[in-house]
């Protein structure tokens, strides 16, 4: 009751093959139903998590079977150039992408990093992956939530993916939303 929004910034391994769901995915799917049955007085609870970082692998987002539960929002990476990030995995289960930091040598060797806090009153320049991804997009469902505390579980992605810039356009086989 005390969460309205859950920022996931973990995974399976980026092994290019289909994790089976483990003896936990059980517990897991439970407890996400649960959230999203009962979570913020009804409305659900908001589940975000990274989609993973083994594209370069040839993981693929719905390999990993804790992004393709019901409710889930998947966050992918695209770099300062707004392309997709060399290790970001590609799926049909990805909601939204937002910035991370990329390889220095792909897309024009954009680099930049996320900054963060570290422990001690630190900052680290170099967070990145679809972890880094995660926060950002949990913040931004924060202030949705913020600016409209009747939205649901349901209506938080719809938004999230209707307002979304396309990632790189003009890539083919991307398609639009249905109206």
């Amino acid at each position: 009751d005390a969460n309205d929004i859950y920022s996931n910034s973990w995974g399976a391994p980026d092994s290019g093959h289909f994790e089976h769901p483990s003896a936990g995915d059980g517990a897991l799917s439970a407890t996400l139903q649960h959230g999203l049955r009962t979570g913020r007085a009804g409305k659900g609870a908001i589940y975000v998590f990274a989609s993973g970082n083994g594209a370069q692998t040839g993981d693929y987002s719905v390999y990993d079977s804790n992004v393709s539960h019901r409710g889930t929002i998947t966050v992918c990476a695209v770099n300062a150039g707004g392309k997709r990030t060399v290790y970001s995995e590609a799926g049909p289960n990805l909601t939204v992408c937002a910035p991370s930091g990329d390889l220095l040598a792909r897309y024009e060797n954009w680099q930049a990093g996320i900054t963060t806090l570290t422990p001690g009153n630190g900052y680290r320049h170099n967070f990145n992956g679809t972890s880094a991804t995660v926060p950002m997009v949990s913040g931004v469902v924060a202030l949705m939530l913020q600016a409209n505390p009747a939205l649901t579980w349901r209506d938080v992605p719809l938004i999230l993916a209707r307002t979304a810039r396309q990632v790189d356009a003009a890539s083919p086989g991307w398609g639009s939303l249905p109206e």
